[in-house]
């Protein structure tokens, strides 16, 4: 795979991340007794899965395309 077809994965891979995260941490929210597992652990650590999610969305990839060509000479 060439860096042009990773950086395509970015995005969708993001957006799968945060819907992931949040889907979850609606979960532990409904479904489980407070506990401290959950507390000092899971939710932690799906908040920074989310904020991972969100700079992977918002990072701007380099275009390979409309880069200008260096004249060799």
């Amino acid at each position: 795979m060439t860096l042009r077809t990773l950086s395509q994965f970015n995005r969708p891979l993001a957006f799968g991340l945060l819907s992931l995260t949040w889907a979850l941490l609606l979960w532990l929210n409904f479904s489980i007794a407070p506990n401290a597992f959950a507390h000092f652990v899971a939710i932690p650590v799906l908040f920074i899965a989310t904020g991972v999610s969100a700079l992977l969305i918002g990072s701007k990839q380099p275009n390979p395309i409309n880069k200008p060509i260096k004249n060799p000479s």
